[in-house]
């Protein structure tokens, strides 16, 4: 049994550094003409540049590899073994990886290749790195921007999007497209006018609301590639599920679309109620 000493946090600091040590061992192993495209890492100046890395250092390995002759695995097309590991496919019948893509996911363990070793350790002295230089200043600008977000929060005109939902603001738009800009606002009201929404507006929150006798339905759109619509079951939810369970459907209608909408909208509405 292992000797234990000093306190958990102190075991803990010393494992992060052992584990430092074996991956820049692990770097040390490789061939000395990818020490400097392995450590490369260092040279990335923002986040943006760190997220290319990892393929980066794979299309630089991936060039200086010799396939192999067709006597030693090439037969039906370029191969070639890991320069860094050595490593080549478990198949029977080839040698190597196929060049240049199986020797891609294997230096960066893209779908379900077995990820080099080196590469692995590379990657994750990298990912500290990255950490390290980057973690501080993108919490400061993170901080900023919560702070400027919450004083237009305190100003601004709000969208409610549920019966309980967190009001947002009308150009945060999230994943889905970019803001509206006014000519589509236009648009977007009088598709949901025609659609026999309300909206609404009392102290800076707005609403669009198809308010029927089972059901409620509320419209969010900001985005400027779709509406997005969520149906409740009345009577509405007086306060957030703890367990986290949704307790509305969702649908949207995309503004590409032109013919019978009111058609796409009710067969989707249908299916929305089934699903509550």
């Amino acid at each position: 049994m292992r000797r234990q000493w000093g306190t958990p946090e102190e075991q803990i600091k010393k494992l992060e550094q052992e584990l430092w040590s074996a991956r820049y061992a692990i770097l040390g192993l490789a061939p000395a003409a990818y020490q400097e495209i392995l450590r490369s890492y260092y040279r990335c100046n923002d986040r943006s540049e760190s997220y290319h890395w990892l393929d980066s250092v794979a299309e630089k390995i991936i060039e200086t590899v010799e396939p192999l002759p067709n006597d030693k695995g090439s037969f039906f097309g370029a191969r070639a073994y890991c320069p860094l590991c050595g490593e080549g496919t478990s198949s029977t019948y080839e040698r190597g990886y196929a060049l240049p893509e199986g020797l891609r996911r294997h230096l960066t363990g893209w779908g379900r290749s077995q990820m080099c070793a080196v590469t692995e350790a590379a990657h994750q002295l990298a990912l500290d790195h990255f950490h390290d230089e980057f973690s501080a200043e993108e919490e400061t600008q993170r901080l900023e921007q919560q702070k400027r977000k919450n004083a237009r929060l305190r100003n601004e005109v709000l969208l409610r999007t549920g019966p309980l939902s967190e009001l947002e603001l009308m150009d945060e738009t999230g994943y889905f497209g970019e803001p509206r800009n006014k000519s589509d606002w236009v648009k977007a009201e009088s598709r949901l006018d025609e659609l026999g929404f309300e909206m609404s507006e009392d102290e800076r929150v707005r609403q669009y609301v198809l308010d029927a006798e089972a059901y409620g339905v509320y419209a969010d759109p900001r985005s400027n590639k779709e509406i997005v619509f969520r149906v409740y079951r009345k009577p509405f939810p007086k306060r957030v599920s703890r367990t986290g369970v949704r307790r509305y459907s969702q649908f949207v209608i995309r503004d590409s679309w032109k013919n019978d909408i009111s058609g796409k909208f009710h067969v989707r509405l249908e299916k929305a109620l089934t699903e509550l």
